[in-house]
């Protein structure tokens, strides 16, 4: 073009990511499909079509968008899953998502082609110029902080935070069944005393003397350097 090399791609396959769905989405009929029609019928539908001069009407305008990271932070984890429920209430013309979002604790940089991409989605309208507002509408998310991107040592700083908080709450946890147990002997001790006024030893030795309602002041010092009484 202008004088300089042009390289056209050119391949006997069908067209990468949802593009044959958005074929068929648009014009009623799909690149699938009619690869299909030739390996099973050996064309019988494409040599129809030809014979009745059959042209593809657009019945829309149909997209697909791709969400790219751009901005100070172009590399890093992703502390949050994309919302997909934001997409759909800021896009109106929004219809499906093509590829999968980003989730939680992806590693993302700067998107230079498909796989870098943090998703893709499709957009239907009437017009093209609904189309280029819902791309111009997600441009001016992905500006606003979409992606809460950070970066690799402040996730491992909150993640090391988190595996603490875990620890923290087990050990509380163990503690209180260790609580539990020991009340539950306590009180299988109290109902182990027979009738009031006398004096009882139970399986652990302790005495009680239910008519003072006293018992082992020791043993109940204990439950309480444990937190349990």
């Amino acid at each position: 073009m202008d004088g300089e090399p042009v390289l056209v791609e050119a391949n006997s396959r069908l067209q990468g990511a949802n593009g044959p769905y958005v074929g068929q989405s648009v014009t009623g009929l799909g690149q699938h499909e009619l690869l299909a029609d030739c390996l099973i019928t050996g064309g019988k539908l494409h040599r129809q079509l030809y014979d009745e001069n059959y042209r593809y009407l657009m019945k829309h305008e149909h997209a697909t968008l791709v969400l790219q990271i751009h901005g100070l932070m172009e590399k890093g984890i992703l502390s949050e899953d994309l919302c997909e429920v934001r997409l759909k209430k800021s896009l109106k013309n929004f219809s499906k998502i093509a590829f999968r979002l980003a989730k939680k604790g992806d590693r993302v940089s700067k998107t230079i082609d498909l796989c870098s991409a943090l998703g893709m989605l499709e957009v239907i309208g009437d017009t093209r110029e609904e189309l280029f507002e819902a791309l111009r509408t997600l441009r001016a998310m992905e500006s606003k902080n979409f992606y809460n991107v950070v970066s690799e040592a402040e996730w491992e700083k909150t993640r090391i935070k988190k595996e603490e908080e875990n620890s923290r709450s087990i050990d509380d946890l163990s503690s209180v069944r260790t609580c539990s147990g020991k009340l539950s002997d306590l009180l299988d001790e109290i109902s182990g005393i027979s009738d009031e006024g006398s004096q009882s030893r139970n399986s652990s030795g302790k005495f009680f003397n239910s008519s003072a309602h006293s018992y082992d002041v020791e043993y109940i010092s204990s439950l309480r350097g444990n937190g349990c009484v």
